[in-house]
């Protein structure tokens, strides 16, 4: 390859990076306990907002916004400063974001700092020193979430495919009980993710994860009540 050749290969390579990189605009939508959240990203917004499991906005939901006063890209990690637009103290908290696969997937991180700081220097200190792996909530992009909800609904799912889905969650209980030891984890946080993650994994098999509290509940007594599957929804709900 010749020097221009290589010189141009590395300009788009530094090009799609940046692009990926910046893959974190725009709306993006995270399971909860008993609802969805969405995120918006702009350039200098973060709205949060409260959805049904149909997608429809929850009523008397009352949108959050928070001012994004910087960003800085580091250790293959995307941090936000965010400020409350009621807060005249100047404090500055710091949301950490990864993208897992551009345009679908992005990780809304749960081990990091709860500290509120005050100035970009104690920021960009604290953010030098966060090298840990990132473990965290799966945001779905608009385009995603939509094909998820097009997929199987979980009254249709095998007896096979239930063990597979018993299997991934057990393995995900035991990853819970780890990331109860590190610092910067509480256990609230570790609550809401296990809720998030009961029905990532109804994507990732194929289903719809979508599902109200109620379906999954009758989802889970169907392989609760065969005698094939009923140990292992006994061991999983211990």
């Amino acid at each position: 390859m010749t020097k221009p050749s290589i010189l141009m290969a590395l300009f788009m390579f530094i090009s799609f990076m940046a692009v990926a990189q910046d893959n974190f605009y725009g709306k993006w939508v995270m399971f909860s306990r008993n609802r969805v959240i969405q995120f918006t990203f702009s350039n200098d917004r973060l709205i949060t907002n409260q959805l049904n499991w149909d997608l429809s906005v929850r009523e008397r939901n009352k949108p959050d916004t928070q001012k994004i006063a910087g960003t800085t890209y580091a250790h293959g990690n995307i941090y936000l400063y965010l400020k409350s637009i009621k807060d005249t103290a100047n404090h500055v908290g710091v949301a950490t974001l990864k993208v897992i696969h551009p345009d679908k997937e992005i990780l809304l991180v749960l081990n990091v700092t709860d500290t509120k700081f005050t100035d970009t220097t104690s920021i960009r200190q604290y953010i030098t020193k966060d090298g840990d792996k990132k473990y965290g909530f799966t945001l779905y992009s608009e385009k995603e979430i939509l094909r998820l909800k097009q997929q199987k609904n979980i009254s249709e799912m095998t007896v096979q495919d239930f063990k597979s889905y018993a299997e991934k969650v057990m393995q995900f209980q035991s990853e819970i009980d780890s990331l109860s030891k590190l610092p910067d984890v509480h256990n609230s946080s570790l609550l809401y993710y296990s809720y998030s993650m009961i029905r990532n994994v109804l994507g990732q098999l194929g289903y719809n994860p979508l599902v109200t509290n109620m379906d999954y509940d009758d989802f889970m007594k169907r392989f609760q009540n065969m005698a094939e599957t009923k140990s292992i929804v006994d061991k999983m709900m211990q």
